[in-house]
């Protein structure tokens, strides 16, 4: 920021009574905007955001031709607003004038493109279904804001907090714009897919564009899904349901909005709640059930080309290629709407020019290869010289030590076998060779030794030798010293099925104080309502352990300085950036760290056992 910016945004601070807020920088997503959150000494927060001005926002020029806005990229979806505070004020104030829970503006700089926002909080609705909310609920509330806000009249001016905003047409222009990112871009992202016809593509793309005029016209809000909405249950009405990222709202289609909100790129939402949203806005509305979903077929399979044209630019021009992880629900979304009988020739092209796609055939060997979103690859952190376990690790490696009749080891490499790893890098240190002559009797994963006889590296530095083993990817780290008995979904499932790498470094296994034994601390982590973990600091207590299971970036390991380090250096980095994450699964949960855990760790699975067969602890 240069600083003449710095100096405008200190003013704005200042003059909205946030100059002495700590700024703590939030997770960004694929626009050019930046956010913090602002955190005054007594408590009071707030949001910034920072739309810097830019060659590529505001309206397109007067009397610009279509060629020429073709050129400059505007069209009115993608560019129009994209950096442009006018447009979120204008908006905002459109929707709290219908008693909607977007959030209060403090302080406005529209030159140079700064807000402070009310802090709605984090309780998105991806992380409060995550989290045991009612996803039907939530869903049904949001399908009710929609028939709110489709019900008013599209005005060709938004007013508010003293800016203006022209209301722009979703056009012809601007759909032809956004179907083509899906031959331009997803080509030099997926080398097996060739578009050679683009004749034909272009009369199945304005067929398409056709179909869409057609259709009856709403204010569009665009960027609606659980990602962009919070739950606010203490609210009333339809202001439980808290808006975020409007400003690239146009005139558009009602269909659109609900194929961002159940069509979304980035969760799995269920039939069951996308059958009851689009049933209580038809109930609402009294729209026709077939034109609707005529409608959503439609602009849906438009949206689906969009967004993989998105996310293939964001891999392939931008160096960001963790959208890639989204791209197999995307393509499973185009086949759904390409299935409608409106859509046959369109999809007759597709299946032609990338087939394996759309059907998921190709996903294992061109998607997720290249980023894997559930890793196949664990790191066993074994090494030690197990000096609180002795005396019974005066001739015996701690991991081999026996609990419930099987080494610590095998329990924890059962669990990952069970989770699906099939590759495992165990580091060794004392007693390395009845490590090694253990792991060789393993035959269900592909066993690697990182020798670390000579030097122990710590958690951190152990993962940085090993990278030739562990690869590029996301991985599993696991510390030997765990035993646990399951209760409800698997735990490593909860955290497979939570692991996101957009806005995850690393998505560690915590455990409530109570539902632990062995631990010597007063507690790790706090967890927010989104899942974001932070250090206990100088707090006397934190009610959460961490247990020493987690999926990780380990980018950030394999590029520090140092070769002896710990692990939990990468995890504080990733906290101050909210990018650490956790999950805290069922079940009862035990560190063996020294003889008497271990003696209450058998006792605790002798009580098990009393009380179900062994095989329901694996």
């Amino acid at each position: 920021m240069d600083s003449d910016r710095e100096a405008a945004l200190q003013k704005l601070l200042v003059a909205s009574g946030f100059g002495a807020a700590e700024r703590r920088p939030l997770a960004g997503d694929a626009s050019t905007r930046r956010y913090e959150r602002l955190v005054m000494p007594g408590g009071k927060g707030a949001i910034l955001m920072d739309a810097a001005p830019s060659s590529e926002s505001g309206p397109c020029p007067p009397g610009a031709t279509p060629a020429e806005r073709r050129t400059l990229g505007w069209n009115a979806t993608a560019r129009l607003a994209a950096s442009r505070v006018e447009a979120f004020a204008t908006v905002d104030a459109h929707f709290r004038n219908l008693g909607l829970s977007a959030p209060e503006i403090y302080g406005l700089d529209i030159p140079n493109g700064f807000a402070v926002l009310e802090d709605l909080g984090d309780n998105l609705f991806a992380h409060a279904i995550l989290n045991g909310a009612d996803e039907e609920q939530l869903y049904i509330a949001a399908a009710e804001v929609l028939a709110h806000v489709h019900a008013v009249d599209t005005p060709k001016i938004l007013e508010g907090h003293g800016a203006a905003w022209p209301f722009q047409d979703y056009d012809a222009l601007a759909l032809e714009v956004n179907a083509d990112l899906f031959v331009e871009w997803l080509p030099k992202a997926e080398p097996s897919i060739r578009i050679d016809d683009l004749q034909r593509w272009e009369r199945i793309r304005n067929s398409l564009i056709v179909k869409a005029l057609g259709f009856p016209r709403a204010f569009t809000i665009r960027d609606y899904h659980a990602e962009n909405l919070l739950w606010l249950p203490e609210r009333e009405g339809l202001a439980k349901v808290g808006l975020l990222d409007f400003q690239d709202a146009v005139r558009g289609w009602r269909a659109w909005d609900f194929a961002m909100l159940l069509q979304d790129a980035r969760r799995d939402v269920s039939p069951r709640a996308a059958a009851a949203a689009i049933r209580a806005y038809l109930d609402i509305t009294g729209a026709d059930e077939a034109a609707f979903m005529r409608e959503l077929a439609v602009l849906g399979a438009i949206n689906a080309m969009r967004i993989l044209g998105i996310f293939a630019r964001l891999d392939v021009r931008d160096g960001k290629p963790r959208y890639r992880a989204f791209m197999p629900r995307v393509w499973a979304h185009l086949d759904h709407n390409l299935r409608h009988p409106a859509l046959a020739e369109a999809r007759a092209f597709v299946e032609e020019v990338a087939g394996p796609f759309l059907t998921g055939e190709a996903q294992v060997t061109s998607v997720q290869t290249l980023t894997p979103q559930i890793p196949k690859t664990a790191m066993v952190l074994a090494a030690g010289k197990g000096l609180r376990m002795r005396p019974l690790t005066n001739n015996l490696p701690k991991p081999l030590v026996k609990v419930g009749g099987r080494t610590l080891i095998d329990h924890l490499i059962d669990r990952l076998a069970a989770a699906g790893v099939t590759r495992i890098v165990v580091n060794v240190h004392a007693h390395a060779d009845q490590m090694e002559a253990h792991l060789a009797k393993r035959s269900d994963v592909e066993v690697f030794i990182s020798d670390e006889r000579e030097q122990l590296l710590e958690t951190g530095g152990a993962i940085k030798q090993a990278r030739a083993s562990l690869g590029e990817g996301p991985i599993w780290v696991a510390n030997s010293d765990y035993v646990w008995i399951e209760d409800g979904e698997p735990a490593l499932d909860l955290v497979a099925r939570s692991w996101d790498p957009s806005r995850m470094d690393a998505c560690l296994i915590v455990v409530p104080k109570e539902r632990t034994q062995g631990f010597e601390t007063a507690g790790d982590f706090f967890r927010d309502e989104n899942g974001a973990l932070q250090w206990r600091g100088d707090a006397a207590e934190a009610p959460l352990h961490a247990f020493g299971i987690e999926i990780l970036d380990p980018q950030p390991c394999y590029a520090d300085e140092r070769d002896v380090f710990s692990l939990r250096d990468v995890w504080f980095a990733a906290a101050a950036k909210d990018r650490l994450h956790g999950v805290t699964p069922g079940g009862y949960w035990m560190q063996v760290g020294d003889p008497q855990a271990l003696e209450d760790a058998e006792a605790r699975l002798q009580e098990e056992d009393a009380r179900a067969p062994a095989a329901a602890r694996a």
